[in-house]
């Protein structure tokens, strides 16, 4: 708490000398009265911190995704900052990693110092560490393409609901389609 006229303050001399010094009927309710006006005039503000979103960004580096989830990333990642919130950032591929704990700032790269093993993907253990990032309530986005070769995701999932936490998915990478070549069979009848 501060006060925007802290020398008005120094007026609460005189209603505690009234009360001591005048031994009338009523004389402390007046005293009361009068402190309460003088610590209104010096007009008390409290500072209430403003909680910002938090999001943290759960970006899927595994080869099956490319390049294709660190384009969309960025866009995300800008998005979030510009709306002043909180952005936490965790890449992954067969074990995950910390890139930047939630703040209102966009990270340099997606960069950690460790070996994600590219050739796996563990949904699960990525969407627990976003889990363990957010103080209290905020939201993960998850960018990948959704391919879990470990890990149990559905269980990573089941806690982050929980939790009260939504999970939103940016599917990127590649979209294998099937194809019909050739169609064989009995001639019609």
């Amino acid at each position: 708490m501060r006060f925007l006229f802290p020398w008005a303050l120094s007026f609460l001399i005189f209603p505690l000398a009234l009360g001591l010094v005048v031994r009338r009927k009523g004389i402390w309710g007046r005293s009361l009265t009068l402190a309460l006006l003088v610590l209104a005039a010096s007009q008390p503000e409290v500072a209430l911190r403003e909680k910002r979103e938090q999001v943290v960004l759960v970006v899927d580096r595994s080869a099956s995704v490319g390049q294709a989830g660190e384009e969309a990333f960025w866009e995300l990642a800008r998005s979030v900052v510009q709306r002043k919130g909180e952005l936490g950032v965790v890449v992954f591929a067969g074990s995950p990693g910390v890139v930047q704990l939630p703040r209102a700032a966009l990270p340099s790269s997606l960069q950690v110092p460790v070996d994600l093993g590219p050739t796996k993907t563990d949904l699960g253990a990525a969407l627990d560490l976003a889990l363990a990032l957010l103080e209290g309530p905020g939201q993960i986005v998850l960018i990948s393409d959704g391919q879990a070769t470990q890990g149990d995701t559905a269980a990573a999932v089941l806690r982050a609901r929980a939790s009260g936490i939504p999970i939103h998915v940016v599917p990127v990478g590649r979209t294998d389609t099937i194809r019909l070549i050739s169609l064989s069979g009995p001639p019609p009848a």
